[in-house]
């Protein structure tokens, strides 16, 4: 047996689990466009009131004032599609009025249903409940650069594909938890 494959099995088996909490999930909140090339920011969950606002004018007034209880930041090749079409992908046009965001938009508001993940390279599939699947595929593979594919936020922690598809599980900085959490609401 390899030295440490029992410990990188182990952060398999939490990191699986922890993409099953995002199941039944909101997405209220995507980050992407002009400036950040084909990078996208999901935010899922609660909200978590942030002690001191953002100030980023490029945020929805809704990111600059709250964080997210999870959130997926995608740096590697992506796409969403219908069950008829592609919808848009990490190509495209990503200015204000391009197909890339108007693709993205559509998560927000929708429920995630399902997730999908297809090792050995952790390619990742996020169905939503208006049908959509967001189609995450890691193509960082070259050491030298050690490029990230995505990272995962939790509140206890983040787990990052990296380069070649390494996982890889850190915990939370200090930074992070300069927000408050909001309790959840009761439903009547």
């Amino acid at each position: 047996m390899k030295k440490g494959s029992g410990s990188q099995k182990k952060i398999s088996v939490e990191f699986e689990e922890a993409l099953n909490r995002l199941v039944g999930q909101l997405c209220w909140g995507v980050s992407a466009g002009a400036g950040t090339g084909s990078i996208v920011d999901l935010k899922i969950g609660r909200k978590v009131l942030r002690k001191t606002p953002v100030r980023n004018p490029h945020l929805s007034r809704l990111q600059r004032k709250y964080d997210s209880e999870y959130a997926i930041f995608i740096l590697c090749v992506w796409r969403v599609d219908s069950k008829s079409k592609v919808v848009c992908g990490c190509w495209d046009d990503n200015t204000e009025t391009g197909e890339m965001l108007a693709g993205l938009r559509r998560l927000v508001g929708s429920t995630i249903t399902s997730v999908n993940v297809k090792k050995p390279a952790w390619d990742l599939d996020l169905t939503f409940s208006n049908g959509l699947v967001l189609k995450v595929f890691c193509d960082s593979v070259k050491l030298v650069d050690m490029d990230d594919n995505y990272s995962v936020f939790l509140p206890e922690g983040i787990f990052t594909i990296g380069a070649r598809s390494k996982l890889l599980k850190e915990q939370r900085g200090e930074a992070d938890n300069e927000c408050i959490t909001l309790p959840k609401k009761r439903s009547i």
